[in-house]
């Protein structure tokens, strides 16, 4: 069960402008990044949310995200967010199922008898998705039947 949410644009420097790629995956509009904070705003707002909560713990799907915002950070002389700790998520559902496979986000909905909710690829939207996975991924529950 989700607590509260945090969810930003970040307005791109180097390439400002987006590709289709990219609009075509994550529905983003241009407008949506042209108004939004930098990078070095928009971890200082996500930190300050985070510490409001004294036991939390950045995850992700994969480590792509946090990798990125490693880089991100690095070249830009951010401080890193969440440094102390990382969990992969993916990983963590594959040990779930005792399984070698690295299942796609989509693929673990399904796995467990849930559907993609939102816009595939929409960080919120995959935020929330992942969080309702967490319950399985945690042994509080077994996989359920079609939403």
């Amino acid at each position: 069960m989700a607590v509260d949410e945090f969810s930003t644009f970040v307005r791109p420097v180097h390439h400002p402008a987006l590709t289709e790629f990219c609009t075509n995956l994550t529905s983003i509009r241009q407008e949506d990044v042209d108004t939004a904070p930098e990078l070095r705003e928009v971890i200082r707002k996500l930190v300050s949310w985070a510490e409001q909560f004294s036991d939390h713990l950045f995850c992700s799907w994969g480590d792509y995200d946090r990798n990125q915002i490693g880089r991100e950070c690095r070249n830009k002389r951010i401080d890193r967010p969440f440094s102390a700790g990382h969990r992969n998520l993916k990983q963590a559902f594959s040990e779930r199922l005792e399984s070698d496979r690295r299942f796609g986000m989509a693929a673990a909905l399904k796995e467990v008898g849930l559907e993609l909710r939102g816009t595939h690829h929409r960080g919120i939207d995959d935020a929330r998705n992942i969080a309702r996975l967490l319950p399985f991924i945690v042994g509080e529950s077994e996989p359920e039947t079609p939403d």
